[in-house]
């Protein structure tokens, strides 16, 4: 078997330094240690979180930057790591493109995304709509420009809501993961 095209592997390192970013730099060489990478010392973490990671994996291969963004998944979501690792892991797989991801947000505009369930609910389940900065307003989130054109104005359509969120260049598995749970809710409100 062929081994996987090659993706651009410094958008997947610079998430991983920046998901290891928020540890502490009196642990951080015993966490890296912990996740197979090369030991350090406290001072050179002190001397700068970021480049102290990125020393430790700007050499490592595909696989094993995918095995080490696993793991770090495994602490939890992180939506930058998770699309990184998507990117990675669709290199050379047949992509949507964003043409036709528009096509299908305009297809979209006339129903009603989340059914029963409030939209940001909806959204939340596919997209950290709290933490995503805001295309409009500075200093705001995706949810804040949706509450406030979806729900108070009614003056956003689900076109460009799925524009705000991201949905049109956000990785393959995530649209699809969208797509999957609207196709869902669609599916439970049709008569049976």
């Amino acid at each position: 078997m062929p081994p996987p095209p090659s993706a651009p592997l410094a958008p997947l390192r610079s998430a991983i330094v920046e998901a290891l970013y928020p540890t502490s730099a009196n642990i951080l060489p015993v966490v890296c240690e912990g996740l197979g990478l090369a030991s350090g010392d406290r001072e050179e973490a002190f001397a700068s979180k970021r480049n102290y990671v990125q020393g430790r994996i700007s050499g490592l291969s595909r696989e094993r930057l995918l095995q080490l963004a696993y793991q770090l998944l495994q602490d939890g979501p992180n939506y930058e790591l998770e699309e990184a690792v998507g990117r990675v892991e669709e290199a050379g797989e047949r992509l949507i493109s964003e043409l036709l991801r528009r096509s299908i947000g305009r297809a979209l505009i006339p129903f009603d995304l989340s059914g029963h369930v409030p939209i940001f609910e909806f959204l939340r389940d596919i997209w950290p709509i709290d933490r995503l900065p805001s295309r409009l307003y500075s200093g705001g989130t995706v949810q804040d420009d949706l509450e406030r054109h979806m729900r108070r104005n009614a003056d956003m359509d689900n076109d460009e809501a799925l524009e705000a969120v991201g949905a049109y260049t956000c990785s393959q598995r995530r649209f699809f993961r969208f797509l999957e749970a609207l196709l869902h809710r669609i599916r439970h409100r049709l008569p049976t």
